[in-house]
């Protein structure tokens, strides 16, 4: 009678401390439950030893199960970052990943008031972003030294946090510093308009309708456009609006500009008067961004493939750019044209 007894305080005992220990648990659930609940039940000798026992091997089988799982997805991690860069998998590589070391200390939006946009409140922000990555340099240097390898990029103002490639087995070593919070694989993205295109419908007009731009011109009146790029292409045998005879005959007349390819006939950096019309990317390469949601026709596709555009570059410094000359001068007839820009406001 008193074994049954023992063994029904055991079960309580059991069942409180798993709910306890899964309620602060990430990786709660009914199957961690039911293992501390049937290890503690096969426990026969008396409740405090048996809880004691059973509390320890369940504690056990979850660091083995986290230690597991943390493994994996880092391996996976390491992998599609591999991948996304091209680089063949080696024995040097294989388990490296780039990962995001998050810190203790509060960043710095949490300790600025909200931004209005302002200049002042802008060097504000950027203060108080400094100051964080300043606080940041006693446990980079620790990471440093147990990975071997340097940061590569530090963050301030939303978060707390820096980016370093280590080895998976350093993972732990540098999780276990005081001031580390976690160590989080950076995550792979990749650039794709597909879902823009279905929100607008876009795939109806060319199934539908069959119109994917052909015989139509864009000028695009922005930072330049890297006419060599794969995307920018036209399918084969689609009619154009503009020919190259018809552009070096256009050429002559206007005295700047030239042919470069069948989808981008013409092009002139009128902010720098030169024909160096490649979005160079020194800012955010806005000028190629909207060339392609206009009329990219590749792994990525615009809303017209089969346009051809005008790659007008009118932007190469924070300047103000020459705007008219692109808009009134050319003679060659444009469908659309393209402007998504506009001045910075401040109060």
């Amino acid at each position: 009678m008193q074994k049954k007894k023992s063994a029904r305080h055991l079960n309580k005992v059991a069942e409180l401390a798993a709910a306890l220990l899964l309620s602060a648990s990430p990786l709660a659930g009914t199957f961690q439950s039911a293992t501390f609940v049937q290890a503690a039940s096969q426990e026969t000798v008396s409740p405090r030893s048996a809880s004691r026992a059973a509390l320890t091997k369940y504690l056990q089988q979850e660091q083995r199960y986290n230690a597991k799982e943390s493994y994996s997805k880092f391996q996976e991690a390491a992998k599609e970052q591999r991948q996304a860069s091209g680089q063949a998998v080696s024995k040097k590589n294989e388990s490296s990943v780039r990962v995001i070391v998050s810190l203790n200390k509060s960043a710095a939006f949490d300790q600025t008031s909200k931004p209005t946009g302002s200049a002042a409140s802008v060097k504000k922000i950027e203060q108080a972003s400094d100051q964080v990555k300043d606080g940041q340099e006693k446990v980079i240097k620790q990471v440093e030294e147990i990975t071997g390898n340097k940061v590569r990029r530090q963050f301030g103002y939303l978060v707390n946090a820096f980016s370093i490639d280590m080895n998976l087995d350093d993972i732990d070593k540098v999780k276990d510093l005081p001031q580390v919070k976690n160590v989080t694989p950076v995550k792979v993205y990749y650039p794709t308009d597909e879902s823009a295109d279905q929100m607008a419908q876009v795939q109806d007009v060319w199934q539908e309708q069959k119109l994917k731009g052909e015989g139509m011109v864009i000028s695009i009146i922005d930072t330049g456009i890297d006419y060599s790029h794969q995307d920018l292409k036209l399918d084969s045998g689609v009619s154009t609006a503009l020919s190259k005879s018809e552009v070096e005959s256009d050429e002559s007349k206007l005295g700047h500009g030239k042919y470069y390819t069948e989808k981008v006939p013409y092009g002139y950096n009128y902010a720098d008067k030169n024909d160096q019309i490649v979005d160079n990317g020194s800012g955010e390469m806005h000028g190629q961004h909207v060339a392609g949601i206009a009329g990219a026709n590749g792994q990525v596709k615009g809303v017209a493939p089969d346009a051809q555009l005008l790659a007008m570059k009118v932007f190469s410094s924070p300047t103000m750019p020459r705007i008219l000359e692109p808009m009134m001068t050319t003679s060659f007839p444009r469908s659309k044209i393209q402007l998504s820009w506009g001045p910075t406001l401040s109060t």
